[in-house]
């Protein structure tokens, strides 16, 4: 582990959500430089909580990187250096068993990129490194735009989570920010679980690890997370009570109502179903 809380949070929060390996703290040679974390996917491995940047991190390796203070070019041009250093490593050939950092990225389809989370950016924050720009995705500033965050070409995004907007699949991001106090990580953790755009379980994956203390949260969100645990508690009793119904009732209903997810669309499907059966 860091000196750094929050780096801590986010890479045990990587680590909550993807079973693949996050090397972290390696060191550019000649350079006192560490880079926060550096994991490898391949084409089906991916979080579903990155959302759009799920294309982006496909067969590539990714080099994570966290600010908890206002994003200055300074910091943004250290993790410019950090994705010419894998991918410097990425293209050499080495005699004899090679250093962890080739077989990270060595063999992979696209050269490696760096996403910089931050939670605001300083205004000074283009030219920082060459082609850096805003995207059409407000809060999302990168090296290269395609129109589809696919950027087939190595390169570097930096992610202003107080500038995204949840509708755009990115609530997972904003929540992995560092948030202004407790009340303002509530509504970031809220907005993600309430994202229709994101996996289902991979939400629970994220909240469970929350709850068994793995991922450092506020007391707010805690509860917040037992708040739900109960809700869903209690849908989940009253979704088995109208599958027992069905199977009583109107069995010839049932394997449709199971497909339902929705508990008021379950409830509308099955009294349909009843008041047909009662009234032929």
């Amino acid at each position: 582990m860091t000196a750094t809380h929050h780096e801590d949070r986010f890479i045990l929060v990587l680590q909550a959500i993807t079973n693949n390996e996050i090397a972290q703290e390696l060191s550019i040679p000649r350079k006192a430089r560490r880079l926060d974390g550096v994991c490898r996917f391949g084409a089906d491995d991916i979080p579903g909580l990155f959302g759009p940047f799920q294309r982006t991190c496909e067969n590539r390796t990714i080099l994570f990187e966290h600010e908890s203070q206002p994003l200055t070019r300074t910091a943004v041009a250290s993790g410019w250096v950090g994705q010419a250093w894998l991918t410097w490593n990425r293209l050499r050939v080495f005699k004899g068993k090679p250093p962890i950092v080739h077989r990270l990225v060595a063999d992979t389809q696209y050269p490696p990129m760096a996403i910089i989370v931050a939670d605001s950016v300083r205004d000074d924050l283009v030219g920082a490194v060459p082609g850096l720009a805003a995207t059409h995705c407000p809060g999302i500033w990168a090296t290269v735009d395609t129109g589809d965050l696919r950027f087939e070409q190595g390169g570097l995004i930096v992610i202003d989570t107080s500038s995204t907007i949840a509708e755009d699949g990115l609530s997972f991001w904003r929540w992995l920010g560092r948030a202004a106090n407790a009340r303002d990580a509530d509504a970031r953790l809220r907005a993600l679980f309430a994202d229709p755009n994101l996996p289902t379980n991979e939400k629970d994956l994220l909240r469970d690890a929350i709850m068994n203390h793995q991922i450092p949260a506020t007391t707010t969100e805690h509860e917040t997370i037992a708040q739900r645990v109960r809700r869903e508690g209690r849908e989940e009793g009253e979704r088995q009570a109208l599958l027992d119904v069905a199977a009583r009732f109107i069995p010839e209903s049932l394997p449709k109502l199971k497909t339902i997810d929705d508990l008021d669309a379950l409830r509308q499907a099955t009294d349909e179903a009843l008041a047909r059966k009662l009234g032929s």
